[in-house]
């Protein structure tokens, strides 16, 4: 989920704003020209009958008649309501945009009009007078040209701004804001096909940007310094004009090569970096860059620390008591969540996001700076919660924040507890990412949760804007991010507070729905409630609410409290989970070089594939209708590029037919063509460059990769070299490669192709205690386990037989671990054997009810056990045995639940040794009944072939 700030754009209570609504013609001028601009800002939230009123043609050429009368005589101060009225034609235009069913398109001469206003504005010079009196005309002007798309017809005047700005500019704020309108509607010429045809013909603005960045560099380290960023991004991103392209490389360049990512100019460096590595990555080396996110993010957050399993954090300037003193809070916020919410610490199905990497730069700029290039989002907000796809294996939920340097020397990390939230809530109540969570009416809820999980009972900002009355309950459940900050926030924590206070039956209800990905049926629940609740509501608003439980933690130690602590983090940090040949790619043949759109043919390599917006995506015909297994093999270059492929659709990690999602780039899948599908589809997912690519009908292997300690395969792998450096702590392992590992615990993943194959996990070396455990079905770890190996030292191997699918790894320990090599062995069984059966009632506790895993043996309850599992299309054979402890057991199976008076199989020997063999049974659910009134410790294990 991602959220930013937005403006409260609802009608005033002020009577002078409601005198604007039912307006026309001269009376709606005459009401606009008189009132301030706040008071017309709430247009921009008009929706419906209102927004089609207001809105009409007839009112909008009549207020842009009255700009074009009143500009000619404008003096440089707004005594005629200039700035209001162009906000109205801009409110007009914006609602035009995201309503269109309320407010229709206009015609030509709406165009017309305002674009003979605007000409009439910008040709009297008192329009461009330095002053904060005429900056608000000014820059209202110059945001209406991007909003009526006259971007071309006034490119004269974007360049006039950029010629003129100064020092007497950059002295007033809304001079400067004025001035940074020109590049948002530069930014917004890569749709506008009249500004990028004359730009193709016209370079001016090419020369006019690079003057201003030249000129300027005195902007760097002040409060403009933005202006600087945007001249060199937007003269950087004009690389899309193909007549421009020879140009803007040598301009990019030079700005590249006049400033450094090591000091003060930085901002300038990075600006011109991420464009160049944007367009033309394929000539990275040219610029120096290649690579250059990789090494800069492990430089920028050099500090690590891991608070526990599920909170790992990544700083650019923290002491340790910093550290901790975040870990302390977010750890009491989390045991909070999970008490008021009731979720049994039990995540959502299909979530992934087993932990949240919280990312803290030392101050707003650096995040502004930073931010962007290493995570690619916006920065214009208070920081941002990353979902992902939780569904991913490979997912990584993120929290990107910052210390507020306004607050020093006390120590607060920005919107730390009410982000934090959004990942619990995320993980344990909503199921799916962000776009499914929000596909219902949930944002009072999201927001809301957020804010009253973090303040508590002591928001007093939001308990005394209830106390206006100003909205019904029934109208905060309809919140959507454009209803401003105050209901989003505190109006949306009010709502959650009440239905937790008055009607728990109800949130119980919610969290049900929302868990189990019914998201229709939670609509329909909040629909019903309707109105129902709104007078108790208004109530319990002025019934004088506590503020006695407070949950926000404001600040921590300071950096002189926490200097003696040292930085020195307990964490090795992400590890080394990339490819690292940041050498210029070079083609074996001109014609394989990629580019956007090239077909992948057989055998025939497509070389020095560069990803753009985190992805390469490839489509290919099955014209014969094959259904021949299909090698997709990629290596070389730097990143990390994922293989998903599909033949229904672009292939995604959540949508696909077989994927490939090791570290770095040196790998190969086994798929098989669908005869059904004409178009299959290929997706290289992640930031990489210089990726080369191959498919083939005939086998082939993954070459090493040097970074990565070796290749696929299933040999040795050899011990790596200074395996004192850790090379990973999280991702999918490699048969025959070996693992450096470092820290307290790491989690892996494992894919295996057959049924009964054998892995055999094995540690060696090091310093510490490390232990091995295994699951089949989930994240493995000390509280969730199939198998074990657990001795004093590192010296542990464990040997599983699994089937085909996902298989989980975690090397924990009760301490630290340090240069620990980690290997497995894969080998595929010969004919399956009789089940070896574990005592499973040493090592964990009895269940009476339970799912069966494959392979996986559970202690099973004295008296009556049942247990249920599911048989996978295909399987030739299950077996089921029970045995250890002490009584006798019966046991009893059949298609649905047993009895010993009502079953289809049942073994009932003498003592504990029972078994079932079932041979080429159907696909479906099958359950087991044990029962053994006087047995205890017997242990049941299902395995599947």
């Amino acid at each position: 989920m991602s959220h930013s700030a937005a403006g409260d754009l609802q009608m005033q209570a002020d009577s002078s704003c409601d005198e604007l609504t039912g307006l026309n013609g001269q009376a709606l001028v005459d009401a606009l020209s008189a009132a301030t601009p706040a008071c017309v800002g709430a247009f921009y939230s008009l929706v419906g009958s209102q927004a089609t009123a207001s809105f009409s043609q007839a009112n909008v050429l009549a207020v842009a008649n009255a700009i074009d009368g009143r500009a000619e005589s404008y003096t440089g101060t707004d005594i005629q309501g200039l700035e209001s009225l162009i906000n109205f034609v801009r409110a007009a235009l914006y609602v035009q945009f995201y309503h269109p069913e309320d407010v229709p398109a206009y015609d030509a001469s709406v165009t017309t009009a305002l674009s003979g206003a605007l000409d009439s504005l910008f040709n009297n010079p008192k329009s461009w007078t330095v002053s904060e009196a005429n900056a608000g005309v000014l820059k209202e002007a110059l945001i209406l040209v991007d909003s009526a798309n006259l971007g071309a017809e006034f490119n004269w005047v974007t360049i006039k701004v950029l010629n003129e700005y100064d020092s007497d500019w950059q002295a007033l704020f809304g001079m400067n804001a004025a001035a940074n309108a020109v590049f948002t509607t530069l930014f917004r010429a890569q749709w506008n096909d009249e500004m990028q045809a004359l730009f193709a013909r016209d370079q001016s603005i090419l020369d006019a940007l690079n003057q201003f960045q030249l000129e300027q560099r005195q902007l760097l380290g002040t409060n403009a310094e933005y202006l600087l960023v945007n001249a060199v991004r937007e003269m950087s991103r004009l690389y899309y004009i193909e007549a421009m392209k020879p140009r803007v490389t040598t301009l990019v360049k030079a700005v590249i090569d006049s400033s450094s990512k090591e000091d003060s100019s930085r901002a300038i460096w990075l600006a011109a970096a991420e464009m160049a590595d944007y367009y033309d990555r394929s000539q990275c080396d040219y610029y120096g860059i290649c690579g250059f996110k990789y090494q800069l993010e492990q430089d920028t957050l050099s500090f690590n620390w891991k608070c526990s399993d599920t909170l790992k954090m990544r700083a650019q300037d923290l002491y340790q008591d910093q550290a901790s003193w975040i870990c302390e809070v977010l750890s009491g916020q989390e045991a909070y969540f999970h008490s008021k919410l009731e979720t049994g610490n039990t995540p959502v199905s299909e979530d992934n996001n087993d932990d949240l990497e919280l990312v803290i730069f030392n101050s707003s700029g650096d995040y502004q700076s930073f931010a962007g290039s290493f995570f690619g989002i916006n920065t214009d907000n208070g920081g941002m919660y990353l979902e992902g796809s939780p569904a991913g294996l490979k997912n990584q939920a993120r929290f990107i924040a910052y210390e507020a340097e306004w607050r020093r020397p006390d120590f607060h990390v920005w919107n730390l507890q009410h982000e934090y939230v959004h990942y619990l809530d995320g993980r344990f109540n909503l199921h799916g990412d962000f776009a499914r969570g929000m596909s219902a009416d949930t944002i009072w809820w999201v927001e809301g949760l957020a804010e009253y999980i973090s303040y508590r009972d002591a928001n007093t900002a939001a308990i005394a804007l209830g106390e206006t009355k100003a909205f019904a309950l029934s109208q905060i459940f309809k919140n959507t991010y454009d209803s401003g900050q105050d209901r989003v926030y505190r109006w949306g924590y009010l709502a959650v507070r009440f239905m937790f206070e008055r009607h728990m039956d109800d949130v119980r209800q919610i969290l049900s729905l929302l868990r189990s990905d019914n998201y229709s049926e939670y609509q329909a629940l909040i629909d019903g409630i309707g109105s129902r609740y709104d007078n108790e509501w208004y109530s319990w608003l002025t019934s004088g609410l506590s503020t006695a439980d407070n949950g926000i933690v404001d600040k921590g130690p300071s950096d002189i409290d926490a200097a003696p602590s040292g930085r020195e983090g307990n964490w090795s940090g992400p590890g080394g989970n990339i490819s690292r040949d940041f050498a210029p790619c070079t083609v074996s043949d001109e014609s394989y070089r990629y580019q956007e759109g090239m077909t992948p043919l057989l055998d025939l390599p497509i070389e020095c594939i560069d990803s753009k917006n985190g992805r390469a995506s490839l489509v290919f015909a099955n014209e014969q209708r094959s259904d021949q297994e299909l090698w997709i093999k990629v290596g070389d270059g730097w990143g990390d590029a994922d293989i998903y492929f599909s033949s229904q659709g672009w292939a995604s990690a959540e949508n696909n037919e077989g994927l490939g999602i090791g570290n770095g780039n040196h790998e190969v899948i086994k798929v098989r063509l669908n005869p059904d599908s004409y178009w299959h589809y290929l997706t290289l997912a992640g930031e990489f460059g210089g990726v080369d690519l191959l498919l083939s009908t005939t086998e082939v292997e993954a070459d090493p990769d040097p970074a990565q300690g070796g290749g696929d395969g299933d040999g040795d792998g050899g011990e790596p070299v200074d395996c004192g450096a850790p090379s990973t702590d999280y991702g999918q392992l490699q048969a025959g490669k070996n693992e450096c590992l470092s820290g307290g615990r790491s989690s892996f993943y494992v894919w295996v192709e057959e049924d009964n194959t054998s892995l055999t996990f094995s540690l060696g070396g090091g310093t510490g205690d490390a232990d091995l455990y295994y699951a089949a079905d989930t994240w493995a770890g000390t509280a969730h386990y199939d198998a074990f190996a657990k001795t004093a030292g590192n010296s542990e191997t464990l040997t599983v037989t699994a089937n085909r699918g996902w298989r989980y790894l975690a090397v924990e320990s009760d301490s630290q671990y340090a240069g620990v090599s980690l290997s497995l062995k894969v080998a595929t069984a010969g004919e399956p054997q009789p089940s070896v059966l574990e005592n499973a009632c040493a090592t964990k506790a009895p269940q009476s009810y339970s799912k069966l895993q494959s392979g996986a043996a559970i202690c099973a309850a004295s008296g009556r056990g049942d247990f249920y599992f599911y048989i996978a299309e295909g399987t030739q054979e299950i077996e089921v045995v029970t045995g250890h402890g002490s009584g006798d057991v019966s046991l009893y199976g059949g298609t649905s639940w047993p009895t010993a008076n009502s079953y289809q199989q049942a073994s009932t020997q003498q003592g504990n040794a029972e078994r079932l063999l079932l041979q080429a049974p159907s696909e479906g659910w099958y359950y087991l009944m044990l029962d053994g009134a006087n047995a205890e410790g017997v242990s049941i294990q299902m395995q599947a072939r």
